[in-house]
């Protein structure tokens, strides 16, 4: 780790605290909310419920701490995504994702549409702050490639009510590859995603199971 990381996470552990924000930096590949079984986890996280900044160790942590991190700061700005509404909404589409609760087209896609907004905006964030700071050496166009395959992602949970379950659509090459380096792609475009994205994200987010299609 670079002195530039290093202060940059001694920052980080800082705003935690004058916030009143646990910070986590797991040993662990992935970090679990108290309420997710061990089988769960994910890369990284911000609640602003639990107050809790969590990072796994994996190799893309780096990516994962700025992206969380920019979470937070839209949590501290008291944006609108971080509302009670919003806060009750994001609990519902995990509910549906783990088909415990049914959600209607029109409420999948405010829901959806909404999510989209927050990670874009927090994508927007992160690319500034990657100006603010080179010293962190950031790869803005493979962040970007990488922020627009996540992005378009939702667009995908759509038409399919489930979680990736292999790499992710942010590290896949062939997904990536298909991604603009210059500039965020917009809502409309993250919400309609092209046939070509779906069929890749299939074959390779989901490649240890199988999901039925339209085709089946």
């Amino acid at each position: 780790m670079t002195p530039a990381w290093h202060k940059l996470i001694g920052k980080i552990i800082e705003e935690c605290a004058l916030n009143k924000i646990q910070f986590i930096f797991s040993g662990e590949e992935k970090v679990r909310l108290p309420n997710e079984t061990e089988e769960a986890g994910t890369s990284g996280f911000f609640d602003g419920t639990e107050r809790t900044l969590a990072i796994g160790n994996h190799d893309g942590w780096k990516r994962t701490l700025i992206h969380e991190y920019c979470h937070m700061k839209q949590w501290i700005d008291e944006t609108s995504w971080f509302s009670n509404e919003a806060e009750k909404d994001n609990a519902r589409f995990w509910d549906y994702l783990e088909n415990k609760e049914e959600l209607n087209k029109e409420e999948l896609l405010k829901i959806i549409t909404t999510m989209v907004s927050c990670e874009r905006d927090c994508e927007t964030r992160v690319l500034e702050f990657a100006k603010l700071y080179p010293e962190l050496k950031i790869n803005k166009r493979f962040y970007t490639k990488s922020a627009n395959a996540y992005l378009m992602f939702y667009g995908f949970l759509l038409k399919y009510n489930k979680w990736y379950t292999d790499i992710s659509p942010s590290s896949c090459p062939e997904l990536l590859i298909m991604m603009p380096s210059k500039r965020l792609i917009s809502i409309e475009e993250a919400l309609n995603p092209p046939d070509k994205y779906i069929k890749r994200c299939l074959k390779y987010c989901f490649a240890s199971i199988r999901i039925k299609t339209d085709n089946d």
